[in-house]
């Protein structure tokens, strides 16, 4: 099951749009011309991994859910990576 479009926008809103790494907090929504007002730069980013091999996997997943809010942070490129 995959993270549901009103989760997303959820974690969306709770960071207020920016990246929730330690001191990073930088700006994920862009401003741009053209037909669409403006562009999203940022991705979703899961605590506890989704796969068995997947970074803190078998630790206690916060808030229960694997795709649920607790369990889920908005992240610039460069951290996501991390």
């Amino acid at each position: 099951m995959a993270v549901s479009e009103k989760t997303k926008r959820e974690v969306w809103v709770k960071a207020g749009g920016c990246c929730a790494f330690p001191d990073c907090k930088k700006t994920l929504i862009e401003t741009t011309s053209g037909e669409d007002s403006s562009a999203t730069l940022g991705e979703i980013a899961h605590v506890v991994a989704q796969g068995k091999k997947g970074p803190r996997s078998g630790k206690p997943i916060p808030g229960g859910e694997l795709h649920g809010t607790g369990n889920l942070m908005l992240l610039c490129l460069e951290h996501h990576e991390i």
